[in-house]
């Protein structure tokens, strides 16, 4: 039955067709064509004769290929969007005209020439991309507390790619976003650079009245460390906790646990939510040991800050904000990041 199921599934594909299972389990598959079209194909247990498998009934006359919704989404979109390639053609004249229309903004772009192994053609391609806006980083620096929240997300065009995102709050603890970066992949070198451009756009040259919020990746840790010292860097609660999960410590009471002891707010309240854990596992409370507990237990952060969140939510909700944009070509998804920003 497995094989009927891809041979149906590669009929599919090869004939640009839709081909659907009306009955499909281990003792028969039942398939059909569109409406009005008169193929379909049966297959059955030959229970009196060969004992396996056999079909039963099949009409191989199709109807005409309709399947081109693929081709009229390109189509659609070339025409909205316009030629995506053309448009990584001019990034560099949209950024000049960014900071010429608002002073203050920052805009970097650099490209990796690269060879084309059919033509031969040496072209440029886009590497690394860096942009903030003039009012969102003086309003951050002046009005919103020192605490940054990064985190990447995938951008979901024909070229791919990462961004990379760092976000404020605002006194309202509304998202106060700071500045983005385009990169070809979420790795610790494209972290360094991200948080290194963003260092010394914001003008920070003391790290340590800073806090730095961010999902508890080995890449992101290192990055943070190289580029802000001496700031203090937390983590989110809830992939912590799904990382604790992974390492077989499952089951609603330890989770409530761990969320009991990020929660306590004075060391004896920290030290009895210990307790309880060792009490409820041994190995789970030997794991969390190994933990630094400045990184995501609010008894032990620091309160120049002013805030003693546990989640990254800010990072997470942005990027779940910008969705329709990450789909948009380069020069449309920056259009509407501006005006989202706005």
């Amino acid at each position: 039955m497995e094989e009927v199921r891809q041979a149906v599934n590669a009929y599919n594909v090869r004939n640009k067709v839709k081909i659907r299972k009306i009955k499909n389990n281990r003792a028969r598959v039942h398939a059909v064509c569109d409406e009005g079209c008169p193929w379909f194909l049966k297959v059955g247990t030959d229970f009196k004769r060969s004992g396996g498998f056999v079909i039963t009934a099949y009409e191989d006359e199709t109807c005409v290929r309709e399947w081109k919704l693929g081709r009229a989404r390109k189509e659609a979109l070339l025409e909205i969007h316009g030629n995506e390639e053309a448009k990584f053609s001019v990034l560099r004249d949209y950024g000049q005209e960014l900071k010429r229309a608002n002073p203050g903004s920052t805009f970097f772009l650099s490209t990796n020439s690269v060879k084309d192994p059919t033509t031969g053609i040496v072209k440029e391609h886009l590497a690394t991309m860096y942009w903030s806006y003039d009012g969102c980083k003086r309003i951050f620096l002046s009005g919103c507390r020192p605490l940054i929240c990064i985190d990447g997300c995938h951008i979901k065009t024909r070229y791919k790619g990462v961004l990379l995102t760092a976000i404020g709050i605002d006194p309202n603890d509304c998202i106060f976003p700071i500045a983005m970066g385009m990169v070809e992949v979420e790795c610790t070198s494209a972290w360094e650079w991200f948080l290194t451009t963003l260092r010394d756009d914001l003008n920070i040259s003391n790290t340590s009245c800073w806090t730095i919020m961010s999902d508890r990746q080995k890449g992101l840790i290192n990055a943070v460390q190289k580029v802000f010292p001496d700031a203090e860097h937390r983590f989110c609660v809830r992939r912590m906790i799904q990382n604790f999960q992974k390492a077989s410590h499952r089951g609603e009471t330890l989770k409530n646990d761990m969320w009991a002891i990020a929660r306590s707010t004075n060391i004896a309240q920290w030290q009895k939510n210990m307790d309880k854990l060792k009490v409820d596992s041994e190995e789970a409370y030997e794991w969390v040991e190994e933990l630094q507990p400045n990184t995501w237990i609010k008894a032990f952060f620091s309160d120049f800050c002013k805030c003693d969140m546990l989640l990254n939510n800010h990072s997470e909700i942005f990027n779940s904000y910008i969705l329709a944009a990450r789909e948009n070509h380069v020069l449309s998804m920056l259009d509407m990041l501006f005006h989202k920003q706005m």
